[in-house]
């Protein structure tokens, strides 16, 4: 009897954190917390492909605070949002929406990572480049520039925005981020 109340504790702890969904703060993908880590999948997911290598299968794109220069590892408390990748229909970015003031900007470095947490290098003397885009096109309350792996993103309206990462080579698109949601807010003052 004993063990069978241990064994419906447990199945009903499990139903309950997959239910729950993505709960874990993501900053240790190696497994060290004792989480699965994401990165030793016996077959990649296709959907993280980039030429012939794939993006992490835990953590495939980080922003982060513009002075932030690892070469490699995750960014970890330098974050301003990242991906959770739970496959191409669910998976989600953490610590959004980014909030940004009317007439205000927020700038920060994206992080392409591949297995392994290598970062992929951005800019025009190298193989890949990215591209940061309204989801709604012209219509959205903000605008954005990007510079290599730097990007600026600037409030000009107040609203609810989404901008889609987009990690590109030889004129085209080999990775799109799910969207991330940015809110553009009226200043407290204003």
């Amino acid at each position: 009897m004993t063990s069978e109340l241990t064994r419906r504790g447990l199945l009903d702890t499990a139903g309950i954190a997959l239910l729950a969904g993505c709960s874990g703060s993501g900053t240790d993908p190696t497994g060290a917390d004792g989480g699965n880590g994401g990165d030793d999948t016996e077959t990649p997911d296709p959907d993280l492909r980039v030429g012939e290598r794939y993006l992490s299968s835990a953590f495939p794109i980080e922003f982060v605070e513009p002075d932030f220069e690892a070469s490699s590892g995750f960014a970890d408390d330098a974050r301003l949002a990242y991906i959770h990748w739970h496959g191409a229909d669910v998976s989600h970015w953490h610590q959004s929406p980014v909030s940004i003031a009317v007439g205000g900007r927020r700038a920060g470095r994206t992080r392409f990572l591949l297995e392994g947490a290598e970062v992929i290098p951005l800019g025009p003397e190298t193989e890949f480049s990215q591209a940061v885009l309204p989801v709604t096109g012209d219509d959205a309350p903000l605008r954005t520039a990007v510079d290599g792996a730097h990007v600026e993103i600037f409030g000009e309206e107040a609203g609810d925005a989404e901008l889609c990462f987009e990690l590109r080579a030889d004129g085209g698109t080999r990775w799109r981020s799910p969207p991330l949601p940015v809110e553009i807010r009226r200043s407290e003052s204003g």
